[in-house]
């Protein structure tokens, strides 16, 4: 079985690291948004795609700086620029 591979964005606008709010599975949490890499997409794109549909920004890529891996799954965590759009939209 293979592994999971999700792309995390880590954003910094005005010196605050944008973040995540959930509550899944009775436990209350912040994530950088992110998820799934879909098949043929690159973990830059990845990224690019799930800031954009979690966030509704667009965010460039700077530089890979973590990989987390466990029994079930790879991410990669990626610093961004945010480059347009509105927080909140996606």
């Amino acid at each position: 079985m293979s592994k999971r591979i999700s792309c995390r964005a880590i954003v910094i606008d005005q010196n605050k690291l944008v973040t995540m709010y959930r509550e899944k599975e009775n436990r209350v949490y912040y994530t950088f948004p992110g998820g799934g890499r879909d098949e043929g997409e690159s973990n830059e794109d990845c990224v690019v795609r799930e800031a954009l549909e979690e966030f509704g920004i667009t965010v460039k890529p700077i530089k890979h700086v973590y990989t987390y891996e466990n029994e079930k799954t790879i991410q990669y965590f990626y610093t961004c620029e945010w480059v347009d759009g509105e927080l909140g939209t996606g």
